[in-house]
């Protein structure tokens, strides 16, 4: 989902986080630890839901912005 919302424009960090947290569940699966696994997976997921509302609040305030700029300019 946070890719799709464009989150490594508007969330970098938190995508990164995730990406990260989702590489050591996987580590830790195959290394037979299934309770970090598990652990490291809901890290994973939380840091793509902050990065995905993170992400569409950065572009409702753009797209805002922008319908601000539209009306300003049709006023002038």
């Amino acid at each position: 989902r946070a890719d799709a919302a464009d989150a490594d424009q508007y969330a970098a960090a938190e995508v990164a986080a995730a990406r990260a947290a989702l590489a050591q569940a996987q580590a830790a699966m195959s290394a037979g630890d299934e309770d970090d696994a598990r652990r490291l997976a809901l890290r994973a997921a939380a840091e793509a839901d902050l990065a995905h509302a993170r992400s569409r609040a950065a572009a409702a305030r753009a797209a805002h912005a922008q319908r601000r700029s539209e009306v300003a300019e049709l006023q002038a």
